[in-house]
């Protein structure tokens, strides 16, 4: 998911916020991916750079959504196993003297 959350999601980043009594005015950048934003930045290292647009070159977004979707599948599948190996346990009953 991380991958292609910044790959390819673009996103909004706040530019100004400016305040009118109690009116908030906000203006965003235009949307881009964050690993856009790395690659714009100036004190990035160019080796790190290449790596990333080595990377981003590499990466099929339809490959990653594929992969993020089996992934929640096997999750689910394992969800839906962990209660049936279990017995069910008595309810524990406590007695309110006890704690009185």
């Amino acid at each position: 998911m991380r991958l292609h959350v910044n790959l390819f999601q673009p996103s909004f980043k706040l530019r100004e916020k400016t305040r009118i009594g109690a009116r908030v005015i906000k203006r965003n950048h235009p949307p881009v991916p964050p690993i856009e934003r790395v690659l714009a930045h100036l004190e990035v290292a160019e080796i790190d750079k290449e790596r990333l647009r080595a990377m981003l070159a590499t990466a099929d977004p339809v490959m990653l959504f594929t992969a993020i979707r089996a992934a929640q599948e096997d999750l689910g599948r394992r969800v839906d196993r962990r209660g049936a190996q279990v017995t069910p346990e008595e309810p524990v009953v406590i007695e309110g003297a006890t704690y009185a």
